[in-house]
């Protein structure tokens, strides 16, 4: 395991001055803005991208194929992707946290209407979001691969987008913005986990049917 997420980070680092340059693109945007919420979306897709972009490159080198010839199993190459997704939310959260104070601190007056606390609790939930994301992306990437799964997450992204937009206007009604704001940092870890729990058996069960 140790050996495979080694790998991941290796084959990452190339890109590791885009990667490094996206968090401060996005603290750019958020000051000219005034919306620190930016600082947390940008870190979302981010962790999205790099997670795809690391199974993409295990795809084109074939590497399955050749980690099955040593001394590992398929349910080690789908767990290293999701313990690849814990270490990347661990440094998100601290990214975003740092970046937010630092936001805070030097530009009070265009975050007027922003805290720490409420800062606080935006990253978290957006961690807990993001992995429901991810477990729902990781089966897809296993059962058709990173291209046609991009397409599928795509589709999902747009329906889900059109929806919401076409219930606007109802939203106060359907979810009660007191109780979500309640129970709401309860509830998503707790759907998080089993989504997360239901991904890696559903992912595990794909590459056991799959032929290298």
């Amino acid at each position: 395991m140790k050996g495979l997420l080694l790998k991941d980070i290796y084959n990452l680092s190339g890109q590791l001055k885009v990667y490094a340059c996206f968090p401060f693109l996005t603290a750019f945007l958020a000051y000219q803005n005034e919306q620190l919420d930016m600082i947390v979306f940008g870190g979302v897709f981010l962790i999205i991208f790099i997670i795809i972009t690391a199974y993409a490159y295990d795809e084109m080198a074939d590497f399955d194929s050749y980690a099955l010839t040593l001394p590992l199993t398929k349910n080690d190459l789908v767990m290293s992707k999701y313990v690849l997704a814990l270490l990347l939310y661990a440094v998100g959260i601290l990214l975003s946290l740092c970046l937010g104070v630092i936001m805070l601190k030097l530009f009070p007056q265009r975050f007027s209407d922003a805290d720490l606390s409420s800062f606080t609790w935006l990253v978290v939930m957006s961690v807990f979001s993001v992995n429901i994301l991810v477990c729902l992306m990781l089966p897809l990437m296993f059962r058709f691969g990173s291209n046609k799964a991009r397409l599928v997450i795509m589709m999902i992204f747009l329906f889900v987008g059109c929806l919401a937009y076409g219930l606007e206007p109802y939203m106060d009604s359907l979810f009660n913005p007191v109780f979500i704001e309640r129970y709401g940092l309860y509830i998503l870890p707790i759907a998080s986990v089993l989504i997360g729990l239901l991904s890696v058996n559903a992912s595990c069960r794909i590459m056991m049917k799959k032929e290298f």
